[in-house]
């Protein structure tokens, strides 16, 4: 019985594992901020003009000499007609 729960274990963590870097087909949504969207990312981890930095080089944070927050939204509204 210890067998067959250590295997079902097992079984269990490769999938997880093995899932861990699976992404949707053709459609992955890559944004930590508008500014970053609107370069098309270049630069993205070595421009400090705001917040949102942080979220790909948190050694950027020494770069700001006051609080920073940086806040944006994305709307996603799919819609798709076959014919």
């Amino acid at each position: 019985m210890t067998t067959t729960i250590f295997n079902k274990s097992l079984i269990a963590a490769t999938i997880a594992l093995a899932t861990g870097q699976v992404h949707a087909a053709a459609f992955q949504l890559n944004e930590h901020s508008a500014s970053g969207l609107g370069r098309a990312y270049a630069g993205e981890a070595a421009i400090a003009d705001n917040a949102s930095v942080l979220a790909r080089n948190p050694a950027a944070m020494t770069t700001f000499d006051k609080m920073a927050v940086s806040v944006s939204g994305t709307y996603i509204k799919p819609d798709v007609d076959v014919d």
